[in-house]
């Protein structure tokens, strides 16, 4: 051992990249620790320290979080609206019964189901989230950690520039496909003598690069069939929501300058696109034109390639079929319009483009002034600087000049926003209906009135009352209400497993399946340990699990078992035998969810949920509701509303007009946003004059965390803890570098499909806009970092816990299984993560120099 420590002292050396990923790696096992295992024990807070109760005093240095421990009292305890809260009564009466009373109940993991459970995914990005915060604030001793960086010129591309390349009419290849609406054909559906009656039929053009090109028709209702099969084909998954009927027509005035690109304005005359009123257009240079449905073609256009973006989607025999079948030959008249639509989709594109030029071309003006705004706010204490400033000055007019600039910056941002979602984009005409049907929807002036004349903390304070009131002990109307919804739940589950258990028809194997549905949390522990492998098939034939088995039941869960595994070869016909252990799978999945049920209504139960409800709302309400009332907030209510209204005016006038109008149209846009700039900063200025030292408080508690991001807090020696953790120095060595080689190949593949994705060409690719404002590393976060967060497990995402208890779970396995296949075609082999022996090691030592650097009292305040 000796000789080792010293050829390690001698030889041991790390590049940057070496001990930045050493160290991310660390602390994703520590993290993942702390969270995921200890807090998940019942009497793991007591374990925590203060400001939990213990049956001892905890000191930092003893603690079992030493991340989780540091986070909560840095920036968790100390957050402005939870800082002034009754410390003992809060956190020890409230918080920690509850997660002790969650915890402790027999609720199930993904292990018990043999599925990921949306819990445990909310849980990993949790840990991601704090794996992002402490490598950004805990530094190598060395100070010279780097992390990879790939040409990431793609996630620089703004979302305006992906919708021009989106609504490219054709040569946009999305996963194989070229898919364009290219007209809209009106037939007749009946030979009334009076009147005759037109339905709408979409002609959808399909390229593929290994196949001839095909035009088909296809009726709105087509689409909803296609909808409907994808997702019960998908059933784990959540398609896009196809866009409603839409038989608004395209009204619009047409420009000389269009109509000479491809066709002369009397070629365009037809009939085939008129829209029902039928008007001719005119031949003259500036023709009324109406296209019939063409609202309702773009937005079945943008749906058709959001599906074909994802890869799974785009293998779909239902989505292959409607593309390919009822093939459709163009008459003359739908030639011309097809040449017309085709026309007014380039002309989009070029608006965009243009659109986008002119942005960008303002925003470089003034990127001078936002160089000193951005250099002012991101040093220490540049928030507060700049909110001094607002509560300074009452209009924009008064602020510092580069202040006024950032305004002006952020006009054209807001203008480039609202063109694209509600004029520019595909399905911009449905997301402006919404709209619009909501605000008409809110009442704004009872609104107003209600903030301005009724006392907010009196009635919040009431109607939390009235929910969580328990006359003579009695429940609450808040345990009702959760009660009876899980009752309503149990009771459709009792059903579904009343039906399984009869297609099973054998009690013992029954019951035995629900001794380990019913058994505690350490129980089912315990099965699973002894059972090293498939766990129903563990628990069919397991010691521990009552009633004893008959030679015949063994023999029956055995050929089960075999014929469920060859149901899923090369989609063998499915023998009774594995029906009979599909139907043990279902059973156990629904008895696991109706188990889950009944703990839950066992926690609302209890009085610790409403106590804790009551709380989190006063606690942060009631400083919100003082600053409402002092502020004059109920006037800003009425200037929101008019500024809705003024965007939809304006947008209304827009396509009224026509949209060839790309050098009006950003003025237009950016005078919108200049006519109610004034009411938000009056807002902002009012709220922060008012607000008590709140305001203050939070711009300083997020002080405090980017000071920890940018500067970090403590410093870890990587290079002792090699040596002093007794870990093999080679195979140390040899581990770290399969992880900088895995996170290189990771984030080319990334790179690469996402162009996948979004079906863009390298060239496309590459023409991207200048970058964003601000980055992770103004902020003390690497960017390389911050792009890891989606790094999941994407394996995970294919056997996400399902609420069809109905399916078969042979056929579920089966979809599951071809998606994991085609999602692994999709991402070209995506790289697999090497499974880490030797790093974990160092996990102890790594921990409990975590405690002596972490120490709250060792940490010098900001």
């Amino acid at each position: 051992m000796g000789n080792q420590q010293a050829d390690i002292d001698r030889e041991t050396h790390l590049s940057p990249v070496q001990e930045h990923y050493l160290k991310k790696e660390l602390l994703s096992i520590q993290i993942h620790e702390e969270l995921a295992n200890r807090l998940a024990d019942p009497k793991g807070l007591m374990r925590f320290g203060h400001p939990f109760s213990s049956s001892e005093n905890i000191s930092p240095e003893n603690t079992h979080f030493p991340i989780s421990r540091y986070i909560f009292n840095k920036f968790i305890i100390t957050f402005p609206f939870l800082r002034d809260a009754k410390q003992d009564e809060f956190w020890q009466e409230n918080v920690q019964v509850f997660i002790e009373a969650f915890t402790s109940k027999a609720i199930s993991a993904s292990e018990d189901r043999t599925e990921i459970t949306k819990r445990r995914r909310v849980g990993r990005k949790m840990e991601q989230l704090v794996q992002l915060m402490m490598n950004a604030g805990i530094r190598t001793a060395s100070g010279n950690e780097m992390s990879i960086h790939v040409d990431d010129a793609e996630t620089n591309t703004s979302v305006g520039e992906l919708d021009v390349i989106r609504n490219i009419p054709e040569g946009n290849y999305i996963n194989g496909f070229d898919v364009n609406v290219i007209s809209v054909r009106r037939t007749p559906s009946s030979n009334h003598k009076i009147r005759k009656k037109y339905h709408a039929e979409f002609l959808i053009k399909t390229r593929r690069p290994d196949a001839t090109e095909i035009i088909v028709a296809k009726r709105y209702g087509a689409f909803k069939l296609l909808d409907k099969n994808i997702r019960e084909e998908f059933s784990s998954k959540r398609p896009p929501s196809l866009p409603k009927k839409d038989k608004t027509p395209f009204t619009g005035r047409f420009a000389k300058l269009m109509l000479s690109r491809n066709c002369s304005s009397s070629s365009l005359a037809s009939d085939s696109i008129l829209d029902s009123s039928g008007s001719n257009p005119t031949g003259s240079e500036n023709a009324a034109i109406a296209l019939h449905r063409e609202e309702n073609r773009l937005t079945l256009r943008q749906w058709l390639r959001r599906l074909l973006a994802d890869p799974n989607y785009s293998q779909s025999r239902h989505l292959l079929k409607f593309l390919t079948t009822d093939e459709a030959t163009l008459t003359l008249s739908e030639l011309k319009d097809q040449k017309l639509r085709k026309a007014l989709d380039e002309r989009r594109v070029d608006e965009q483009a243009k659109f986008l030029e002119i942005a960008k071309m303002r925003a470089r003006e003034l990127d001078k002034h936002m160089t000193q705004f951005k250099a002012e706010l991101i040093q220490d204490h540049g928030l507060v600087t700049m909110f001094q400033e607002i509560r300074k000055h009452d209009s924009i007019k008064d602020l510092p000049s580069h202040y006024k600039k950032v305004v002006e910056w952020a006009r054209i941002e807001v203008a480039a926003v609202i063109y694209h979602m509600f004029i520019a984009a595909d399905n911009s005409s449905e997301v402006f209906a919404q709209m619009k049907r909501i605000h008409s929807l809110i009442p704004y002036t009872i609104l107003k009135n209600t903030v301005r004349f009724s006392n907010p903390m009196m009635m919040v304070r009431g109607i939390i009352d009235l929910f969580t009131a328990q006359p003579f002990g009695g429940r609450s109307l808040l345990q009702r209400i959760i009660s009876s919804t899980l009752n309503d739940d149990i009771k459709a589950l009792k059903n579904k497993a009343d039906e399984v258990k009869l297609r099973i028809a054998d009690d013992v194997l029954c019951k035995r399946i629900e001794c380990y549905v019913d058994g505690t949390r350490e129980f089912r522990e315990r099965v699973r340990e002894s059972i090293g492998f498939d766990l129903l098939v563990g628990i069919l034939q397991s010691d521990i699990i009552t009633p004893p088995l008959q030679p015949r039941h063994i023999q029956m869960v055995f050929e089960a078992s075999q014929a469920y595994k060859e149901a899923f070869d090369n989609n063998n016909e499915v023998k009774p035998e594995a029906r009979i252990f599909s139907n043990f799978t279902q059973y156990l999945r629904i008895l696991m969810r109706k188990r889950d049920k009944e703990e839950m209504i066992s926690l609302v139960q209890e009085s610790v949920l409403s106590s804790l409800l009551k709380d989190i709302i006063v606690i942060f309400y009631e400083p919100l509701a003082r600053v409402y009332k002092t502020a004059n907030v109920h006037n800003s209510v009425i200037d929101f509303a008019n500024f809705v209204d003024d965007i939809i005016a304006t947008v209304e006038k827009s396509n009224s007009e026509g949209i060839y109008t790309f050098r009006v149209l950003p003025l237009t846009l950016q005078s919108l946003r200049s006519r109610h700039e004034q009411d938000l900063y009056s807002f902002v200025h009012k709220v922060h004059i008012h607000d008590d030292g709140l305001f203050k408080d939070l711009v300083e508690w997020i002080e405090l965390i980017l000071h920890f991001l940018r500067n970090g807090t403590a410093k870890v020696d990587i290079l002792g803890l090699i040596r002093d953790s007794g870990a093999d120095y080679d195979k140390v060595i040899k581990e770290i570098n399969e992880i900088v080689d895995w996170n290189g190949r990771y984030k080319q593949w990334k790179v690469s499909r996402l162009r996948q994705k979004m079906g863009l060409g390298q060239t496309t690719f590459e023409k991207s806009i200048p970058k964003n404002l601000f980055s992770g590393n103004d902020f003390g976060i690497s960017d390389s970092d911050l792009a890891d967060m989606d790094t999941l497990d994407h394996s995970d995402s294919s056997s996400e816990a399902s609420e069809e208890d109905d399916v078969d779970p042979i056929e579920l396995e089966r979809k599951r299984r071809q998606q994991l296949k085609e999602n692994l075609g999709s991402r070209d082999c995506e790289p697999i993560k090497t499974v880490l022996v030797e790093i974990p090691k160092m996990s102890e030592i790594f921990e409990r120099r975590l405690r002596e650097t972490l120490s709250i009292e060792k940490i010098s305040s900001v």
